[in-house]
């Protein structure tokens, strides 16, 4: 009798695998690939690179990213307003930041219905390697967006803000969530 079972591949070579409902973002280590997140996704992802990255390019993939996160929020809000050809068709996007030795740009501007998720080291350590949004030094705040936002999500970003400003100031921001960030 022939066995139908295929032998797994080694974990080296193949990506971790989150399901919807059952792993978490968490489950990720430093350095891992995934694939399948969170399942059949209806919405776009959107890349950010602000060392490699271009906003001439369409951040569809890591072979060209955007250069800054308002950048891929802009994208992500535009594709979002196309006509689905329904009415009660909410797309869900996700924008995946890279984490870099440099402090992506302040933004003022929130996507609705999307997942900001960033991805490199903690974002508790010392500052290399992590998603950072907004200066590391000036008068200026990392987030100011005074239009409403609902349903967006963040994940291992850290906030932060020039000397005597706000790391992150929203107005009006309805059903999101904070997971692992830092301010």
């Amino acid at each position: 009798m022939v066995s139908q079972a295929i032998a797994p591949k080694p974990n080296s070579v193949r990506p971790f695998v989150l399901r919807k409902g059952i792993s978490e973002l968490s489950d990720l280590r430093d350095g891992a690939s995934v694939w399948g997140y969170p399942g059949d996704y209806y919405g776009r992802i959107y890349y950010v690179n602000n060392i490699t990255g271009d906003s001439s390019y369409d951040g569809l993939s890591w072979e060209t990213p955007f250069d800054e996160v308002s950048t891929a929020i802009t994208a992500s809000e535009t594709y979002r307003a196309l006509p689905s050809g329904t009415t009660n068709d909410y797309q869900r996007n996700v924008i995946f930041v890279q984490g870099t030795g440099t402090a992506y740009s302040s933004i003022t501007a929130l996507p609705s219905y999307c997942d900001i998720i960033g991805i490199g080291a903690d974002c508790f350590g010392n500052g290399a390697g992590i998603a950072r949004i907004g200066p590391d030094s000036g008068a200026y705040d990392g987030v100011d967006a005074t239009a409403t936002a609902r349903g967006v999500n963040f994940y291992n970003i850290q906030f932060q803000a020039g000397n005597g400003c706000y790391a992150f100031r929203g107005t009006n921001l309805f059903r999101s969530n904070f997971v692992h960030c830092c301010f």
